[in-house]
């Protein structure tokens, strides 16, 4: 369901240079802001707090930069290819 992005080269990769919708997420632990630098498509993006509530739910579209205040981690998706329902159910189970 989803990738943990903990080396500096998978959190700098993120959706870097991929075009297709990829059927998985990302998971950024210990994150606050995201880039869509190179990113060919726009992103649903979930930043959380240490709880791994959800603290803004966002679409963002490529060449973009979003910080969130108090955000913990962040869980990142390609849009329209995950049951987003699920995923809220799920978010506790991050590790």
């Amino acid at each position: 369901m989803y990738k943990v992005c903990n080396s500096f080269f998978s959190r700098l990769k993120g959706f870097m240079f991929i075009k297709k919708k990829l059927p998985y997420g990302m998971y950024f632990p210990k994150c606050s802001s995201i880039h869509t630098f190179f990113c060919f498509q726009t992103l649903s993006v979930y930043f959380l707090d240490k709880d791994k509530n959800i603290i803004k739910h966002l679409y963002i579209k490529p060449w973009q930069i979003k910080k969130v205040k108090n955000s913990h981690s962040v869980l990142e998706f390609s849009i329209n290819t995950v049951d987003e329902n699920k995923v809220l159910t799920k978010i506790k189970h991050l590790k």
